[in-house]
Order: structure tokens, then C-alpha cells, then sequence
């Protein structure tokens, strides 16, 4: 016994389908049917969901930044850094439109200036995985104010802040 089975749309949080021919006797869809992701959806271009109001954030840039570590750079300046080991030094170097910057647990350490001359980092959030900050790590990031370093990190190297001018806390996990 063969019905047909209507489209039915994406929401921000359910998966939808286009319309098919779905077989109940052998549970098998016969044509059509495929999935639609489910994703926010902004037709009118406002950056925020049409359906749920969150706010829509569009990818830049992306790739790898390490052996086994990837980041991703929204159009809000945020930069998220994902995956396993080493942030490789140099990399986001001199990057004047990364403000924020969300290292996920998994990433060990921050290479040697890695976010030296990033002018327009404002914040910064360090995973309890990192164990080691390498030397001018955060060198001239003049918009940076606070920082928290987790208990985990066992190592900073040379003049990790230095000329950070705005930096008023340097936050120490010491549990």
C-alpha cells in the first residue's frame, strides 16, 4: 500500500521533508522525500530567526588553525576555536575584526602570538583543557579589559599581555 505524503517545512529545531510516495508494506520511501535541514530562516534579512528571534550568525571564514584544531569567524567578530591540541602561533595574527574570541574545551594550548595584534579583541573565554599560554599570545590587543585564566593552565610564557593598555583583570581560577 503506497501513500503520498505532503512536504513538510524545516523549523529552527525540526528536520522537514519534500513530498514523497512512502510504501507502508515494506517501510520504504518509493521517490522524493528528502530531508530539509532544520536551520533558522531570516526572509527578511533582520540577522534574527523569523520564527524563534534568535540571532542569525553568518560564517566568514574557516578552517583549520592547528593539526586537529578548527575555528570559525562569524560576522559579529566572533571568533569559536574547536577540535583538540594546539591553537598554532601567528595564525590570527594582526586580525582587526575578531572582538571575541571562544576557545572550546578540547584545545591545550595558544601558540606563540597567535592573537598578537588582534586590535579589536574586547573578550576572551579559555576551556579549562588549556594547560599552556605561549609567549605574546595577546600582544597588543589594545580593546582587550579582562581575561580569565583557568587553574589548568600551568605555563604562560613571555609578555603575554603585553601592551594589552585597557586590561584592568587578569582572572586566576584558583579552586
Amino acid at each position: 500500500q503506497y501513500e503520498i505524503l505532503e512536504s513538510v517545512d524545516a523549523s529552527c529545531t525540526e528536520n522537514g521533508y519534500t513530498a514523497g510516495i512512502y510504501c507502508n508494506d515494506c517501510k520504504e520511501w518509493i521517490s522524493g522525500h528528502e530531508v530539509i535541514e532544520a536551520g533558522h530562516i531570516d526572509d527578511n534579512d533582520d540577522k534574527s530567526c523569523d520564527t524563534c528571534g534568535d540571532v542569525i550568525k553568518t560564517i566568514v571564514e574557516s578552517g583549520y588553525c592547528g593539526t586537529d584544531a578548527r575555528y570559525v569567524l562569524y560576522d559579529d567578530g566572533t571568533l569559536v576555536i574547536s577540535g583538540e591540541g594546539e591553537i598554532e602561533g601567528s595564525y590570527f595574527y594582526s586580525r582587526s575584526d575578531i572582538s571575541s574570541l571562544k576557545i572550546e574545551d578540547g584545545i591545550t594550548n595558544i601558540g606563540e602570538e597567535a592573537f598578537s595584534f588582534c586590535e579589536s579583541l574586547e573578550r576572551v573565554i579559555i576551556p579549562d583543557s588549556v594547560t599552556r599560554i605561549e609567549g605574546l599570545a595577546f600582544y597588543r590587543c589594545f580593546s582587550l579589559q579582562s581575561i580569565d585564566i583557568p587553574e589548568n593552565v600551568e605555563e604562560m610564557d613571555y609578555r603575554v599581555f603585553e601592551m594589552c593598555t585597557r586590561l584592568k583583570n587578569i582572572n586566576v581560577d584558583e579552586n
